[in-house]
Order: C-alpha cells, then sequence, then structure tokens
C-alpha cells in the first residue's frame, strides 16, 4: 500500500510541475558583466551558450507531501524524468528522515 501511495505521489508531483511553452521565446537585455571581479559576486550571463543540456540530468523533487492520482501515470512514464531528489528542498533538513 506505501509503494503504491509512493508512486501515486511522484505521478502528481511530475504533472503539478507541468513544462514550460518551449515555442514562447522572449529576451531579455543582458546587464553589463563588470571588467573587473567582484568579490563574492557570481556573474551568469546568460547570452553565453555551452551546448545542449544533457537529458540524463532532468529530475525533480519528491517528498512526502506530494501525491500523483492514478490518472496521471502515462504522463508521468512520457515525461523521461531520470532522477528524483527525495526528499526534495528543505524539507530533509527539517525533519528526521528513515
Amino acid at each position: 500500500m506505501k509503494k503504491w501511495f509512493l508512486f501515486v505521489s511522484v505521478i502528481f508531483l511530475l504533472v503539478a510541475c507541468g513544462g514550460a511553452d518551449e515555442t514562447a521565446v522572449t529576451t531579455t537585455p543582458t546587464p553589463p558583466i563588470p571588467a573587473t571581479a567582484v568579490a563574492n559576486t557570481l556573474y551568469v550571463n546568460p547570452a553565453i551558450k555551452n551546448g545542449p543540456i544533457n537529458p540524463l540530468v532532468y529530475g525533480a523533487n519528491y517528498g512526502p507531501w506530494s501525491s500523483v492520482p492514478a490518472t496521471a501515470l502515462e504522463d508521468l512514464q512520457q515525461s523521461r524524468l531520470t532522477m528524483l531528489r527525495f526528499p526534495g528542498g528543505n524539507w530533509g533538513d527539517e525533519n528526521f528522515v528513515r
């Protein structure tokens, strides 16, 4: 019974976290990057393309707070997730995981 609930919870989580519409492309102005490094500061330039994202790194957070309806099983299987992080977020920091 617990395994079924866990499986259904994962599916619900994945359905709730539906993918973004990839056809809508918006551009935002890139802020200027300073010529010299600034201490304790991280700069990310989204205009620099380093190649495609490896499909093996797609995953989702999962935990006891989420559930997935049985009607979403097919969507879960088609999501092509390769990893689940349990417990996702700070839940593991605030609760004793056994």
